[in-house]
């Protein structure tokens, strides 16, 4: 069972991403912003929750050679961290399945 949301409330939450062996997403920021695609999570509610504050942690640095800026890779067990804001509108209701998206 989950507590009842706090209104005009946050939340901390920890997220965890599991990176098939052999594959990588890009940290964000990306190491080449006109280049690389920055991985973004964010969640979509019916209680009108907000993902915010999502913290990427230390990304594994490619060199691309002298020409191009680094990649920043995730890769394996990837552990993000944000804050839930939650509105008035949600206070006592429980927030059953959250989707998020990445």
């Amino acid at each position: 069972s989950a507590d009842p949301l706090p209104p005009n409330g946050t939340c901390r939450v920890r997220i965890e991403l599991e990176i098939a062996k052999g594959w990588h997403i890009h940290s964000n920021p990306a190491g080449d912003p006109d280049g690389d695609h920055a991985t973004e999570v964010t969640l979509a509610s019916d209680l009108g929750i907000e993902l915010v504050n999502v913290k990427f942690p230390q990304p594994r640095v490619v060199d691309r050679g002298p020409d191009l800026p680094p990649a920043k890779y995730l890769e394996g067990k990837v552990v993000l961290f944000a804050t839930l804001k939650i509105p008035a509108a949600a206070a006592g209701r429980s927030a059953r399945s959250p989707n998020p998206r990445w």
